[in-house]
């Protein structure tokens, strides 16, 4: 995996795009492309940026930013690249947030890959999770760009 390059985002620097779900339903958490640590293929862009970007982050009990922020800032960020997927880690919510997150895969399955974990963990062991994913990518990535999930931009 050597070349791989690291995008680090400041909280000040926000990329700011229009997005727009698909019409219709966007699926359930028992959607049939969910898996447990299942992989999907990263999306292709005619973005500006050339190669394959994984973007990633960690997420716990953040059901309110899935769709606030998340889905939106994620793939704004993924329309700049060539290709990309989204890599999210969660582990142990207690609130809906693996329910939006499922609901995200179904309406997308081929921009989300998602770790699903039933256990608890130190930030650093999830991060890790991630990092696994990226590196196990055939084929590899470019570029990762890892986004802190409950980093919110201002009205």
């Amino acid at each position: 995996m050597t070349g791989l390059a690291l995008v680090a985002l400041a909280t000040t620097v926000f990329v700011h795009a229009a997005f727009y779900a698909r019409s219709g339903s966007a699926g359930s958490a028992d959607c049939p492309h969910v898996q447990q640590n299942g992989t999907a293929k990263a999306v292709r862009n005619a973005a500006g940026i050339k190669g394959r970007a994984a973007i990633v982050s960690c997420t716990k009990d953040g059901a309110h930013l899935v769709e606030s922020f998340m889905r939106p800032t994620f793939s704004s960020i993924g329309n700049l690249f060539e290709y990309h997927k989204v890599i999210i880690v969660e582990s142990n919510s207690q609130d809906a947030t693996r329910k939006r997150l499922s609901e995200w895969k179904c309406a997308a399955p081929d921009q989300l890959e998602l770790l699903l974990y039933d256990h608890k963990g130190d930030i650093a062991h999830w991060r890790n999770k991630y990092l696994e994913a990226v590196m196990r990518a055939d084929p590899p990535f470019d570029y990762m760009v890892v986004v802190d999930s409950d980093m919110r931009s201002r009205p």
